[in-house]
């Protein structure tokens, strides 16, 4: 079985491609073609001899070049040519294993024009024909605007295959770069981007993006070519999986990654490093490094060893366009740290995905702040301004109070300023700043797009300057109480597991104690200050949502009932207090779920979950009355949700609908009146929908599930696309995705639901985390269930064994309740025995499904949707 290349193999590709050089050029191709080497290490050789003749002006490509030569060539004479029904108009161009022509449609059932790309006659080795038939099977695989798509395909009549692309007439993208402004080069990338992007959902690599493979037409339109040295992530279709992954790696050095010159393992990884070359070469007509190299060694030396130069600071002297310098000034800042990052040779510190360098892109576009970017509080602040000038007054603000005084050094000039003002008269001004900026104007940042890192860097800033107004001697107990508020909040924007986070739980659960130890100190009673009763509540409640996440619900109990035990002595004092209201209601809220709740550490109490949510609902309902607010209607829409759940969980589906129905509502009217639009309300929404969705698939109401599930899907995607450096939220993605995917598949339409599910079942194959396995699970059970219903067994069986497999191994390890991984075992037994070949295995999937379905009861009760499965299962 073939076997990996390993980074030792580079000795041998210099040795065949130094043996090759000596050769005459149109000699090397065949010579290598027929040495007795890996196909991996011919591959190679092969792309670096292209490489050598292209960057010397000499060897195989510079002949080719040449238009007398081309007439002689073997090339010239295919001219006229039947090809299927194309006929060969003229040579384009040739590469290592295959010519490419241009075409005509010849059968007279359409006119049209094609790219034809045949094999070499000498170059029909195994490794070769490997090779062109993975590029015929990518391109098979996609059908992209910005990718030049299969027409056709077939053997010509001497017995050479070829396959036929959509023609495409345009310049290469570093010569359409021409006259085009840094806006409009943009652009163009975003829609290479998205080619890209495409691909590697499709599980598709390209592995040689460089300016000759991209083309620009005169209308604009980005065209994505040569799929040939693809890699094929999922390995399908026909292919071997070990054949696919030891396919040859061949590259162009000065576009290819570090890891590819190592001849390492190719991810996408490696398609985002040559992109950014890609957008090097597009912002400065220059490559990032290697500029000087005269051949493939000293490419590949440069791209394991030199460091990309910072785009803005090339100098006129390598740059000849006579604007430069009037552009390289639009690089300096986002954009240098966008190429940067995307050029690290370390993988990790890259962009995770093709998405998140074209987000930082489009961020940049629009005036807001990019990843790439170190979260400065005055760039932050800078960029927060900048995008929403008219959004919010009060914010923009406090932003504008940072920028002038209160941010890093710029705090002791603000401090000389008013030094001359009286001791009490500056700690009232200097405590009523901070404290606008602690209690409102963070907040309203953190509700807008984009907004969770600026709020976390303003309260980062005035959380250390009311730790040094704290430490002087003599401070009255508000100073306390406004640093104990500042603490809270800091803690809530890096921790809150239910909402707009930057996912720092540990320093959340240090700020959030740390917060009640400034609390205690200022000594607050109930007739204090609500805004600070409130935080200190908060606080409570950070901690609680962390010990509950940790699997400690008792603990997590404690905190919240802490919260509750501060609020409510002050409520007695303002009964009609709204601020009061809606934080007990949210308490209240957080003491149902941890009672009874699922797919939370919670203490399985049905009846206090309920009589905590009853009590949270009647506060809602009295809030909604008395000021029908946006952020009172996704409260209470939320808490309709958690109560949802409980019913759920104790087969009351009926009742679950009912609320999530009514949570439906309430939330969606909450986003409608959002103004601006708000994050966290819009995330709330989506969950709410897809909570629901979840319930009426359990019903066997597949199509409003799907149509549910859909509406839900579509919003969370543009929320991560407009927000992707909420860390809380990217691993979300998948759960939407797998639950659109599973109700696509429940209602019937498989083909958008395997477009959904099989970059997930790729995507978890090797998770160990077990939340990933029996999510794969579940995508390979709609898989098969698909397959069944449209009465391919022969697919059906294999998934739901496979899915099978992976429920009984989670079930048999230490899992707290193995209740529902047994039910999804049954109904994978269910599947396979209805895919069985003989009546005897039938009846014996059927009592094993019988089995582990009685086990399951014999844990709980199984709910009205698993009591159908059963008897389905039984008819069988």
């Amino acid at each position: 079985m073939p076997q990996h290349s390993s980074p030792a193999d580079w000795s041998a590709v210099k040795t065949l491609f130094e043996q090759a050089l000596a050769l005459p050029a149109a000699e090397r191709g065949a010579f290598v073609a027929n040495a007795q080497a890996d196909a991996a290490v011919c591959a190679e050789v092969l792309s670096l001899l292209a490489h050598h003749g292209a960057s010397t002006g000499t060897g195989e490509a510079a002949f080719l070049a040449s238009p007398a030569a081309r007439l002689m060539s073997e090339g010239a004479a295919r001219t006229g040519q039947r090809l299927g029904a194309w006929e060969i108009v003229r040579p384009l161009g040739a590469g290592g294993m295959g010519e490419v022509f241009e075409a005509r449609r010849a059968d007279g059932q359409y006119e049209g024009r094609a790219a034809i790309k045949l094999l070499k006659r000498g170059m029909d080795s195994a490794a070769v024909l490997q090779r062109f038939a993975l590029e015929r099977q990518a391109l098979a695989r996609l059908q992209h605007p910005h990718i030049a798509g299969l027409l056709d395909a077939g053997l010509s009549d001497d017995g050479q295959p070829f396959f036929v692309m959509a023609y495409v007439d345009g310049l290469p993208l570093d010569a359409a770069m021409a006259g085009r402004s840094l806006k409009e080069r943009l652009a163009l990338f975003l829609q290479l981007a998205d080619a890209v992007a495409y691909a590697h959902r499709s599980l598709l690599v390209h592995r040689d993006l460089k300016p000759g493979n991209v083309l620009v037409t005169p209308e604009g339109q980005v065209m994505l070519l040569d799929f040939g040295i693809a890699k094929l992530l999922d390995p399908g279709e026909g292919l071997d999986a070990d054949q696919t992954s030891a396919a040859a790696r061949p590259f162009t050095p000065n576009y290819a990654s570090p890891e590819q010159v190592r001849g390492e393992a190719v991810t996408t990884a490696t398609d985002i490093y040559s992109l950014g070359v890609l957008l090097y070469l597009m912002l400065t007509g220059v490559r990032p490094y290697g500029r000087d190299s005269t051949s493939a060694q000293e490419a590949a030396r440069s791209v394991l060893e030199d460091e990309p130069t910072r785009p803005s600071s090339l100098s006129p002297e390598l740059v000849t366009d006579p604007a430069w310098l009037s552009r390289r000034r639009q690089l300096q800042g986002d954009l240098d740290n966008i190429l940067l990052k995307a050029l690290d040779k370390r993988i990790a510190q890259r962009y995770a995905s093709v998405d998140a360098l074209a987000a930082d892109v489009r961020a940049h576009l629009d005036g807001r702040p990019v990843s790439a970017r170190p979260a400065s509080v005055g760039y932050l602040a800078a960029k927060f301004v900048q995008r929403h000038r008219g959004a919010s007054a009060g914010a923009v603000a406090a932003v504008l109070a940072l920028l002038l005084g209160l941010a890093g050094t710029s705090w002791q000039a603000h401090a000389a300023r008013v030094a001359e003002q009286s001791a009490e008269a500056r700690l009232a001004q200097i405590q009523e700043l901070l404290r606008n900026i602690v209690s409102q104007h963070a907040q309203a940042i953190s509700n807008l797009p984009g907004g969770s890192v600026v709020r976390e860097a303003m309260l980062t800033e005035a959380t250390k300057n009311l730790e040094q107004l704290a430490a002087q001697p003599g401070q009255p107990r508000e100073t306390q109480a406004v640093l104990g508020s500042a603490l809270s909040r800091l803690a809530d924007a890096q921790g809150n597991v239910n909402g707009m986070n930057t996912g720092k739980n540990a320093e959340a659960k240090t700020h959030a104690e740390a917060a009640l130890r400034a609390f205690e100190a200022a000594a607050l009673t109930p007739a204090d200050k609500v805004e600070h009763l409130i935080a200190q509540a908060s606080a409570h409640k950070t901690l609680g949502r962390l010990a509950r996440s940790a699997g400690q619900p008792a603990d997590a109990l404690a905190q919240f009932r802490r919260a509750e035990q501060g609020l409510r002595p002050a409520l007695q004092l303002q009964p009609d207090n709204a601020e009061l209201r809606l934080a007990l209601a949210y308490v209240m809220g957080e003491i149902g779920q941890t009672y009874d709740t699922q797919n939370l550490p919670n203490l399985n109490q049905r009846d206090p979950a309920l009589a905590a949510f009853a009590e949270a609902r009647r506060l809602f309902e009295s809030l909604a009355r008395d000021t029908p607010a946006a952020d009172v209607l996704m409260r209470h829409s939320m808490m309709l949700g958690t109560e949802a759940v409980v019913y759920d969980k104790h087969d009351e589906l009926d009742a679950s609908i009912g609320r999530l129905r009514e949570a439906a509502r309430v939330g969606a009217e909450a986003v409608r009146i959002s103004d601006p639009p708000d994050t966290g309300r819009q995330w709330s929404l989506a969950l709410v929908q897809h909570n629901l969705g979840e319930a009426l698939s359990r019903q066997g109401d597949t199509a409003a599930a799907e149509a549910v599930m859909t509406e839900a899907w579509r919003l969370v995607d543009q929320l991560l696309r407009d927000n992707p450096g909420n860390a809380s939220w990217q691993p979300r993605r998948t759960l939407f995705s797998l639950g659109l995917g599973r109700a696509q598949a429940a209602n019937g339409h498989c083909q958008p639901a395997a477009a959904l599910l099989q970059p997930l079942i790729a995507r978890w194959a090797e998770a160990k985390d077990a939340n990933a396995q029996r999510r794969r699970g579940l995508a390979l059970m709609s898989l098969a269930q698909c397959a069944q219903a449209a009465g391919n067994k022969a697919l059906a069986r294999p998934q739901a064994a496979e899915a099978q497999a992976t429920f009984a191994r989670l079930a048999s390890a230490e899992t707290p309740s193995p209740r529902l991984l047994l039910i999804y075992e049954a109904r994978a037994l269910g599947v396979m025995a209805a895919s069985a070949t003989s009546r005897a295995e039938a009846a014996e999937l059927k009592q094993r499904a019988e089995t582990r379905f009685a086990q399951a009861a014999a844990i709980s009760p199984l709910a009205s949707d698993d009591r159908r499965s059963r008897e389905a299962v039984a008819r069988i």
